[in-house]
């Protein structure tokens, strides 16, 4: 089914700039005044360029999408290497969780009251700590 709609010059603008914002993003908007995209602004602005800096890779898993939406690097490969998650959850808090292949992972939870910049910088020196 096709359908025409007419646009003012304003509502194309405001429609342009909003599908741009959601690429710088990464993709994922839920709406105004959702707290994941701040989170989100924290993996695209701090983590994932810090992590690519020390050689990890930004990589899809189709078997992560049981997290929700979600982003993930790895430095080597998902099953040996090292991981890190960020788990946008829609039904709790977000968080960022950081794995070395089958081992225990570590959770840096994100809301409640921690400032996501300074969890961001923690999951990046974390993971670079396992990197050593």
């Amino acid at each position: 089914m096709k359908r025409i709609v007419r646009l003012t010059e304003t509502d194309l603008v405001r429609l342009v700039k909003k599908v741009i914002e959601e690429q710088d993003l990464g993709g994922y908007k839920e709406g105004p005044g959702d707290p994941q995209i701040k989170d989100f602004e924290h993996y695209n602005k701090i983590v994932k360029p810090k992590l690519l800096a020390a050689g990890f890779k930004d990589k899809y898993d189709k078997g992560l999408e049981q997290y929700g939406k979600s982003n993930s690097m790895v430095f080597g490969d998902h099953s040996t290497g090292i991981n890190v998650l960020l788990h946008m959850s829609r039904t709790g808090p977000s968080s960022y969780i950081v794995w070395v292949g089958n081992n225990k992972e570590k959770t840096f939870p994100l809301g409640g009251g921690n400032d996501s910049k300074m969890v961001a910088d923690k999951v990046v020196n974390y993971a670079l700590s396992l990197k050593r």
